[in-house]
């Protein structure tokens, strides 16, 4: 199976991420310049306004902290690995974060992303502990796949719609609400409908 090493954000976490960026995205429609004089007899119709990007959200399960991927693995060592996390796990603190920027990456489809503020020095201490609890039972862990962000979905964009600028050139500003990652979790790669998924596979409770 392929499993991945995530921490999972309480779905109210995710809705709120989720009205962030829908705040962001609105596109502001420019007044028409209204005619005078006798050209109020050739009034034109206002333009209509320009096409919005659409937000294809990821399935809740599918939210989530990407700490790190540990690839295909055979259902006994995945047992194993299970094992010795869970062990583990306790001596791993368990950081308070928030979102604090939505971004856009990627193309031609753009993928939208919440990036983390709060203690991610606490995320990044887990995936060291993680990486070094593995390495000695032969997995080794890709430093790249950390990333202190939650992936919420994709964008489709129609022709004449523009994204935001602040969305696009770097993180826009945008404050959620604080939560405590409390624990660890290993999700499996599935597919539901041809689309990508994953499905919870065991939790770890973190020791704080």
């Amino acid at each position: 199976m392929q499993l991945v090493v995530v921490v999972l954000p309480p779905p109210a976490v995710v809705q709120e991420a989720l009205d962030l960026t829908r705040g962001l995205l609105d596109v502001d429609v420019p007044e028409v310049e209204q005619p005078r004089g006798l050209g109020r007899l050739l009034r034109r119709s206002p333009s209509p306004p320009p096409p919005s990007p659409v937000l294809d959200p990821l399935p809740i399960g599918s939210v989530f902290v990407r700490v790190a991927r540990l690839g295909n693995v055979m259902d006994a060592d995945a047992a194993m690995l299970a094992r010795v996390v869970r062990e583990a796990a306790g001596q791993w603190p368990a950081p308070v974060l928030h979102v604090a920027g939505i971004r856009v990456t990627g193309d031609p489809r753009p993928e939208l992303v919440a990036d983390l503020g709060g203690q991610t020095d606490g995320l990044a201490s887990i995936f060291r502990s993680l990486e070094s609890t593995v390495r000695r039972h032969g997995f080794f862990l890709d430093r790249r796949a950390f990333r202190a962000e939650i992936a919420l979905g994709t964008l489709d964009v129609p022709e004449g719609a523009e994204l935001p600028v602040s969305v696009v050139e770097g993180a826009a500003p945008a404050t959620g609400s604080g939560w405590q990652a409390t624990d660890l979790t290993f999700v499996r790669r599935a597919h539901r409908a041809g689309r990508a998924a994953f499905e919870p596979v065991e939790s770890f409770p973190l020791g704080g």
